[in-house]
């Protein structure tokens, strides 16, 4: 087990309350449970319970160069980051499958809102005060990361999770990637992301099968994904389609 902050928790205490009866989404090859336990104090005593959220990437026991490639992206970006971005507590590794220990997010993401789903026993839609208050927490995850200088690639409201308070971070770096610095070249050969969320500039270049590389893809995101978001759209198109990259 890789940390990347102070735990009070052991690697027996995830691997062993991973299930089905944990599980709250899954998508692919990846499953997201919430798991509880009990933190322990200096003393070695039981302390007050304590929720975090695992990611497990794999495919009956199976990894290919891609998820590997995904997981990589995460752990390298947000063993890092910090302002306004999710928190990566630890990670676990093995042949079999990969484990990705986040702090847990009370309120969701934020697209469950947005729809006003049930969550928890609380309803939707969010008053426009704290829909403001969200866009303006994005606005500044994606300008700290662009300093980074990292890019997104996959901002929409699904990548957005709220706290027991409503702020807003970001999550789901598994398409992000570090840009080069000005001194040195730079090519990419494929947009990635949602294709509804990508800023329309980026996708100009995918009939050219050309890719920007100064942080155009993460534009539309910041407008898609978030601000639109928030004002209740679903980003430029309707089309639910996604497009990846290597």
């Amino acid at each position: 087990m890789t940390e990347f902050r102070t735990l009070d928790f052991t690697k027996h205490d995830i691997i062993s309350n991973i299930n089905e009866g944990n599980m709250i989404d899954r998508g692919g090859s990846r499953k997201v449970y919430h798991i509880h336990h009990t933190a322990k104090k200096a003393t070695g005593r039981s302390s007050t319970p304590r929720t975090v959220d695992v990611k497990k990437i794999g495919n009956a026991g199976k990894l290919d160069a891609i998820l590997d490639k995904e997981f990589e992206s995460e752990v390298r970006m947000l063993s890092d980051l910090q302002h306004n971005i999710i928190d990566l507590l630890c990670c676990i590794s093995s042949q079999e499958t990969k484990l990705l220990i986040y702090e847990h997010m009370e309120n969701g993401s934020l697209d469950q809102w947005l729809r006003c789903l049930k969550r928890a026993g609380k309803f939707g839609p969010l008053d426009w005060p704290t829909r403001l208050s969200i866009a303006v927490d994005i606005a500044r995850g994606l300008s700290y990361m662009h300093d980074g200088p990292v890019i997104h690639r996959g901002i929409k409201c699904s990548s957005i999770l709220l706290d027991c308070k409503l702020r807003a971070k970001i999550a789901d770096f598994r398409l992000a990637r570090i840009l080069a610095k000005s001194s040195e070249s730079e090519s990419a050969s494929t947009v990635c992301g949602t294709f509804e969320y990508i800023a329309p500039a980026a996708v100009q270049h995918i009939a050219r099968q050309q890719a920007p590389s100064d942080g155009q893809e993460d534009g539309g995101g910041r407008s898609a994904g978030g601000i639109r978001g928030c004002a209740g759209h679903d980003g430029w198109g309707s089309s639910g389609s996604g497009i990846r990259g290597a």
